[in-house]
């Protein structure tokens, strides 16, 4: 009877789903007319249920720009938004933030308005309209400012209707237009457009990035009113769902660029306008510099030591050029102010390298986080980011004055493996930054243990911080007073075994660049040991590696680290009286493409040695390599989390290292 049940059950299912509505009753839009645009009125009435988009907050009805390229190219554009809140995540969207450049744009909003989930239009109020200036305490940065509002009375079901217009009065590079647009984002959009309305003159150069595979790339075009039209219009554009580690948006998004610019050639002629009069050094730089360069005939040392000046001394405003501008500020006026943007940055680090007798260019580069440079594509305004570049006796060598940690010999990761641009004389040129060694990069954990009877240890932890690690626990603990670095230590003790009590702590100074930055601390950890009869099993006290992303057994996207590098534990346990080694794990070694693990124990003198590393050897990690990859990740973790167990000699019998009998675990991917 009950199998009958089922197959009934099974049968009308289909029926039982097709009578529930997919969603709520469907306003009747028609009502509108009049009120909203007649497209976007047909827009609402075609979209289709929100049980469409199962992974979605929103639903982006309508994602437009219109630019209407005007005399001397510049540009008003038109940016229309509409879209449905489906979830409650999706209300957050209702609060709009957009920036500009108050110097160079206009900006305002032509309307604005939620319309309820009953049908009634509820109009933006006047007084949620703000101008926010986020660089206010740094007044060369002014200019750059963040026009916000928020819509009203959003609940599930609200749509979002509201347009923004720009008017660019000068184009950022004179006489040229340039525009980028993306299709695709991390809600679904039912119709995206991009719409460019050109003088009649005008040759438009395009490039698409990730276009999805079931739409045209070029464009319609179309001439109207003595003007020339390029547009390019889809429907039903995916969402994007995030992962740990995917590429940079621009990498995985459909988006275009456009521009008129014809060659890299007309974009470094306007960049040297710009930056050639910024670097000379007045008589206060030169007295700083001959200063600081005193008893220095080494080229190499009077650069690092006006690169820590830049650094150290010079506050840096964490600006990208797309939000500040590509014209630096006098190099004059940055030593002044005791500020500045990369670009600024680098600007004095020149001047005070050519006051000291030093070559020196900048060099525009786009960081890891925005994606690779195209370097057969003259779109000018592909870089955020500013450095400095002097020659050596080979090749190139690449300063960043922003990092404010960084010692001279380190570039950030951020900065390395990643086609530049590089301004030498009048001249473009482009270069490569290189990717560090693993072993520039990583830390070494040292630890002495002692175990006593009871089973508790006391530990003595040293760490031994290098490159990108170093520069991110030197900003940690810069500023850090004796209490609060107690604290630290505390919860980090605490974190090995709850109701550690830490005994004291120390670090190095955080400005010695010459040194690796270390941090040492002492506790006592009562109950570590797990006792069973005459035996006491431990795990070595943090002592673990983790790849941390091949978590899904799938993946959409390649993974992408920020660096290669490399973790590396020595570790000496001294035995209680009266106990021997019962069991060790057996040696682990894996090499990969993409990392190498090796992970051994040994005894010796009544003393327990662990040695393991694990070597990050690239970046990327291909789509199709990922099972794989994730596999080896599961055996190396599991391979380092292994237990050690001592037993009273007085009942001991065989081997004392009888764990470290037989063959390795040995992988090779």
């Amino acid at each position: 009877m009950k199998k009958t049940r089922k197959i009934l059950l099974f049968f009308l299912l289909p029926l039982i789903l097709i009578s529930v509505p997919l969603s709520s009753p469907a306003l009747d839009f028609s009502k509108l007319k009049g009120m909203i645009d007649d497209e976007v009125i047909h827009l609402l009435e075609i979209l289709p249920p929100d049980e469409f988009y199962p992974d979605a907050s929103v639903i982006v009805v309508l994602d437009e720009k219109v630019d209407e390229v005007l005399a001397q190219r510049t540009c008003r554009s038109t940016l229309h938004t509409v879209f449905k809140v489906i979830k409650e995540g999706g209300k957050g969207y209702a609060n709009v933030e957009i920036g500009y450049n108050s110097r160079r744009e206009n900006i305002f909003v032509e309307y604005a308005r939620t319309i309820t989930p009953e049908g009634e239009i509820l109009p933006m109020k006047d007084d949620v309209v703000t101008m926010a200036t986020p660089y206010s305490n740094y007044p060369s940065y002014g200019e750059y400012k963040i026009l916000t509002f928020s819509l009203p009375g959003i609940v599930v079901g609200s749509i979002i209707d509201y347009k923004v217009v720009i008017e660019k009065r000068r184009p950022t590079m004179e006489g040229e237009y340039a525009s980028r647009f993306y299709f695709q984002g991390y809600e679904p959009a039912f119709l995206s457009r991009f719409k460019v309305i050109a003088p009649e003159d005008m040759d438009l150069r395009y490039y698409i990035r990730n276009p999805l595979k079931e739409f045209a790339t070029s464009p319609k075009t179309y001439h109207e009113g003595g003007k020339k039209v390029f547009l390019w219009e889809y429907r039903n554009i995916p969402q994007i769902m995030p992962e740990y580690n995917m590429p940079p948006f621009s990498e995985i998004a459909f988006n275009i660029q456009g521009t008129t610019v014809r060659s890299w050639k007309d974009f470094f002629s306007w960049w040297n306008r710009l930056k050639d009069d910024k670097i000379e050094p007045d008589e206060a730089i030169r007295e700083k510099v001959a200063e600081l360069t005193g008893g220095l005939k080494d080229p190499g040392e009077k650069a690092e030591a006006l690169f820590y000046y830049v650094e150290t001394e010079i506050r840096y405003v964490s600006i990208n050029l797309g939000k500040s501008g590509y014209e630096p500020t006098p190099a004059r006026e940055v030593f002044e102010n005791k500020y500045g943007d990369c670009k600024d940055k680098s600007t004095l680090l020149i001047s005070m390298l050519k006051a000291a007798g030093v070559p020196a260019y900048y060099v525009l580069i786009p960081t890891r986080g925005v994606g690779r440079l195209i370097k057969d594509f003259p779109y000018p305004f592909q870089f955020n980011h500013c450095i400095v570049a002097i020659e050596g006796e080979r090749k190139y060598q690449f300063l960043d004055p922003t990092g404010e940690t960084y010692p001279f010999d380190y570039l950030p990761s951020e900065d390395q493996d990643r086609d530049a641009l590089l301004f030498k004389g009048q001249q473009g040129i482009f270069t490569r930054t290189p990717l560090a060694r693993p072993r520039e990069n990583g830390v070494l954990y040292r630890q002495t243990i002692r175990i006593g009877p009871d089973g508790s240890i006391e530990v003595e932890k040293r760490s031994l911080d290098f490159g990108d690690v170093g520069a991110y626990n030197r900003a940690t603990y810069m500023d850090c007073g004796p209490t609060e670095l107690r604290e630290i230590f505390e919860g980090a003790a605490s974190a090995l075994h709850p109701g550690a009590k830490l005994i004291d702590c120390s670090i190095s100074d955080p400005f010695d660049f010459k040194r690796p930055f270390t941090k040492t601390y002492r506790f006592i950890a009562e109950d570590y040991c797990k006792r069973a009869g005459d035996l006491l099993i431990f795990q070595l006290p943090g002592v673990s590696y983790s790849c941390l992303t091949p978590v899904k057994e799938g993946r959409k996207y390649p993974i992408e680290l920020c660096s290669v590098h490399f973790l590396r534990n020595e570790v000496e346990v001294d035995l209680p009286d009266g106990y021997g080694v019962y069991y060790l794990p057996k040696p682990v070694e894996i090499k990969t493409p993409y990392f190498d693990f090796c992970s051994s124990y040994r005894y010796e003198e009544g003393k327990i040695f662990y040695q393991g590393e694990r070597i990050r050897k690239t970046t990327t990690i291909p789509l199709e390599d990922y099972p794989l990859y994730r596999k080896f990740c599961q055996e190396m973790e599991r391979g380092s989390t292994d237990w050690v167990v001592l037993k009273k000699e007085k009942d001991f019998e065989g081997s004392r290292d009888l764990g470290t009998q037989g063959s390795s675990e040995r992988q090779t991917l």
